[in-house]
């Protein structure tokens, strides 16, 4: 089993409703539950969480860190993706890592060092004891892969 758990902070927050329909009114209040909710998942499963937020907008770190969760924030302007893609860079031991996400292209990048890859829907249910959808996880297409697909397929 994996030991650490990075996740892709925002992704995950929309699919939680009771967190996502906090953001619009109380976007520090709706990471801190985000914060609580997954601490107590780690402290669980005896795992260490890393909550990663994109750096657009940050009005500061959260006020109440919870023991076992690390946050980190990307730098001003940029979006978690690229820390994200940095921190899998640096890990020693990446099959020990599992990161949650529904971002097909950090699941790839993610994937070629050997993490594991949770979808952001599943690891939602997971935390809610809820069962998750299928319709709702399906994996999504880029708009450069659907052209590259259009321009290979295309009839002559």
């Amino acid at each position: 089993m994996a030991r650490q758990i990075l996740i892709d902070a925002y992704n995950l927050m929309h699919q939680l409703p009771e967190i996502r329909r906090r953001m619009d009114a109380d976007l520090e209040g709706a990471r801190t539950a985000l914060i609580a909710l997954t601490g107590r998942y780690g402290r669980s499963q005896h795992r260490v969480v890393t909550l990663v937020f994109d750096g657009v907008g940050n009005s500061g770190h959260p006020t109440s860190p919870e023991p076992g969760v690390r946050v980190l924030f990307s730098r001003h302007g940029e979006k978690a993706d690229p820390l994200i893609k940095r921190l899998v860079d640096r890990l020693d031991q990446p099959r020990e890592t599992t990161v949650v996400t529904s971002d097909q292209e950090i699941v790839r990048y993610v994937r070629q060092y050997g993490c594991a890859v949770q979808g952001a829907h599943a690891f939602a249910a997971q935390l809610t004891g809820t069962v998750p959808s299928r319709s709702e996880e399906k994996p999504k297409m880029s708009a450069s892969e659907l052209d590259e697909w259009m321009r290979l397929f295309k009839s002559p």
